[in-house]
């Protein structure tokens, strides 16, 4: 996906396992880390209007997420969390300058930037895991 400075994105988010605890202040600053601006996180219950009915989705780990692109025109890959973004800025709107220094240019061939917005990292996430388990198999020791 292209992203362009001063354009206006949703995104629908879907998370699993322990992500679904993630608070929306965390998943805010994620996304503002990321380079967003003017972020908002919301859920099923009180997605905006601005959500487009292309991006709706039944389950409790689904959020939204709406935010201003901040750097330069860039090439992203989506993490596996962001299952679909949309340009919401209406056609020929005038768009700000990136409000921070814009990054290299992507040159021929180079491969798109991958954005990070996951929640817990991976070996956290992994040992949570474990410990239910190992509550679950009584293998605790006390």
């Amino acid at each position: 996906m292209q992203l362009r400075p001063g354009r206006r994105y949703a995104g629908r988010i879907e998370l699993e396992g322990f992500d679904r605890f993630a608070s929306r202040g965390l998943l805010r600053e994620k996304f503002t880390q990321a380079g967003f601006s003017d972020v908002r996180v919301s859920d099923n219950t009180d997605a905006p209007a601005e959500i487009p009915s292309s991006l709706r989705a039944d389950g409790t780990g689904v959020r939204y997420a709406t935010g201003t692109w901040t750097g330069a025109d860039l090439a992203v890959e989506l993490p596996d969390q962001v299952k679909a973004l949309v340009d919401l800025t209406p056609a020929g709107a005038p768009t700000r300058p990136p409000a921070r220094e814009p990054s290299a240019p992507l040159g021929p061939g180079e491969p798109p930037v991958r954005l990070n917005v996951s929640t817990l990292p991976r070996p956290l996430e992994q040992d949570f895991i474990f410990i239910i388990l190992a509550v679950r198999l009584g293998l605790y020791f006390l």
